[in-house]
């Protein structure tokens, strides 16, 4: 009897989220809502399962199977999210089950517009929000962190990196990373509920979001005749 109601409070539980806009926890179900990319530049293929080295027995979730190939899966999100006057939260776990060389495990939220196709997803596709760790040689270890805006007086798209972004982690243990962007254009980036970053959408991104007040412009010149004379 004891041997069974250790059994039994080991199980593993799938967790809910009644008031997310998005929630995923990779049942048995889950092919049905998500879409594996098929731009040819996306061959690698997708399974869910446990991890390798399993924690909670029956608690799986999303693994990349391919070496050196990329990766594509996407799923809709209904409705759209619309961030008129409320904040955002992005949160999910990442696990490095193997030494990673170079790759990302980051997300889009993707720009919700009439020509958006799920199957055809790729990296070009347009997105407002990216989000998560990425590791590429000796050079490259950091989370992402990347807005999408559109200028309302050009209607032109440019892409905003969080500035001295955090090391991502690379070891072999599930961590938790959580992005929240307020309505005060504040946001802040945690890691296993760490607090890593923190900035101002106006200040702390790549290019600003705000332009400086006054830029060079590159075809004034000097007149033919100005005076240099500091006294005259």
């Amino acid at each position: 009897v004891f041997a069974e109601e250790v059994a039994e409070s080991s199980r593993f539980v799938a967790p809910t989220a009644p008031e997310a806009l998005f929630f995923e926890s990779f049942d048995d179900a889950w092919e049905s809502r998500w879409m594996k990319t098929q731009d040819a530049q996306y061959s690698g293929t997708w399974k869910v399962a446990e991890p390798e080295t399993s924690v909670i027995p029956g608690d799986k979730g999303l693994i990349m199977v391919d070496k050196a190939r990329r990766h594509g899966i996407v799923s809709r999100i209904t409705p759209p999210i619309e961030m008129t006057d409320a904040d955002l939260v992005v949160q999910y776990e990442v696990k490095m089950q193997q030494p990673m060389d170079c790759g990302g495990a980051y997300l889009k939220l993707l720009l919700e517009t009439p020509q958006l196709s799920l199957e055809k997803f790729r990296g070009e596709t347009p997105y407002v929000i990216m989000f998560g760790p990425d590791k590429c040689g000796h050079d490259v270890n950091k989370v992402h962190f990347i807005i999408r805006r559109q200028n309302p007086i050009s209607m032109l798209y440019t892409e905003h990196a969080m500035t001295t972004p955090p090391a991502a982690k690379l070891d072999n243990v599930t961590h938790l990373y959580t992005l929240v962007v307020k309505k005060d254009n504040s946001f802040r980036v945690m890691i296993d509920n760490e607090v890593v970053k923190t900035g101002s959408l106006l200040t702390d991104m790549t290019p600003p979001v705000n332009p400086p007040k006054t830029i060079p412009d590159p075809s004034d010149k000097k007149p033919a005749d100005w005076v240099d004379n500091e006294m005259m």
